[in-house]
């Protein structure tokens, strides 16, 4: 019985309806694609999104894409970049949660902390709004930019709470953590490299 609920549920759970699920009813998608192995829609929907995202940016940064040697290495760079973090974030926060005696799967929180980039494909458009000239396109480019990523910040805390079935408040705290830790690890390598060099 449990195996064919899971197949009715993969089966209702297709591309599409997970991407407008996530934007339109991001808790409930979250909580279906929590009941299954969604790790095989979870990463294509995430590479997808990751690809219109990085495109948009290889397009835009120039300078940024010289300093990776082009437009294809930058694309590498940033999608690697993104894949690392993502893998980073899942991996800390579910031995965090664990720590404090959350139960849940890796995969759930892997799968539903993939899904929860999809509102990032937004800045492909938005990055055109850099070209409107005078302080208008900045102001705007930066307000919806924020906006975006607070939207996927609230989205990585629904997966957490999701994936571990606690409050929103210990889901936050799960949630940033790893970023903290992340923080301190980076500030740690670049203090020693300064102390390296010098």
């Amino acid at each position: 019985m449990q195996q064919e609920t899971n197949v009715t549920l993969t089966e209702k759970l297709g591309f599409a309806e997970t991407v407008i699920g996530i934007i339109a009813s991001p808790a409930a998608t979250m909580r279906e694609v929590s009941r299954v192995n969604a790790l095989p829609l979870a990463l294509p929907v995430f590479f997808l999104a990751l690809l219109v995202t990085n495109a948009s940016a290889v397009l835009t940064e120039t300078e940024l894409v010289r300093l990776f040697g082009g437009p294809v290495p930058a694309l590498a760079a940033f999608t690697a970049f993104a894949f690392f973090y993502l893998l980073s974030q899942s991996t800390l926060s579910y031995y965090l949660a664990r720590l404090f005696g959350f139960r849940g799967s890796y995969t759930t929180l892997l799968s539903l902390l993939a899904l929860a980039n999809v509102p990032s494909v937004f800045t492909a458009p938005l990055s055109l709004v850099r070209f409107v000239p005078g302080i208008a396109g900045a102001l705007l480019h930066g307000l919806v930019s924020f906006i975006l990523a607070v939207w996927v910040i609230a989205l990585g805390v629904l997966a957490v709470r999701e994936t571990f079935q606690l409050s929103a408040g210990r889901a936050v705290i799960i949630f940033f953590l790893p970023l903290f830790l992340l923080l301190l690890l980076a500030l740690a390598l670049v203090l020693a490299l300064a102390v390296v060099l010098t």
